[in-house]
């Protein structure tokens, strides 16, 4: 019985990759410099395509930074982004950026709400993970801890991080930006 749920499992993963909606987003044109890579993890039910207007702002900014950005947006299985497959789709997405063009080794992760929980999980100790940019979503409190001066000291393995906290997605508590950003400063 196992062995068939597994299989099912398997075959509608499959079946969903062939008809994914990932976006994939090449530099804008005359961008040149140093090749990065952005793959974003949606939030629970988002569709990647809602990323595509920021994505798109975060390419023109890097441009006139002196980066040549690459985006891709994986669309997770039933929208859920899931700590089993999330290497597959992070990969997977790397792999459509590379066949697009983007060489070199600065890929970051972005991430939404949901996205932002697993995309940590993803890439705590990864060394080819360069950072991580938490939207609607903070560092976990497992992350980190207190010292005897009573001082906020962050364990191994963590890429560096930004985290943008907001409450307007009506999940993410104002507390909870209030808490991780005391303990980021």
């Amino acid at each position: 019985m196992l062995y068939r749920t597994s299989k099912l499992v398997l075959s509608l993963l499959f079946a969903q990759s062939s008809l994914a909606k990932e976006v994939i987003l090449e530099p804008p044109t005359g961008a040149e410099g140093t090749p990065v890579a952005v793959i974003w993890i949606h939030g629970m039910e988002c569709q990647p395509e809602a990323y595509q207007t920021i994505a798109t702002e975060v390419q023109n900014v890097a441009k006139d930074g002196g980066y040549k950005a690459w985006v891709g947006v994986p669309e997770f299985l039933f929208d859920v982004p899931e700590p089993v497959l999330i290497d597959h789709y992070v990969q997977s997405t790397l792999a459509e950026l590379k066949k697009k063009g983007f060489t070199g080794d600065n890929v970051f992760l972005a991430a939404h709400s949901l996205g932002g929980v697993m995309t940590q999980i993803y890439s705590k100790g990864r060394t080819d993970i360069k950072g991580q940019i938490l939207m609607g979503s903070v560092l976990l409190r497992d992350t980190r801890s207190l010292n005897s001066d009573g001082k906020t000291e962050f364990k191994a393995g963590i890429p560096p991080t930004l985290t943008l906290a907001g409450e307007k997605d009506g999940l993410l508590r104002i507390t909870r930006g209030a808490e991780s950003y005391w303990h980021q400063t």
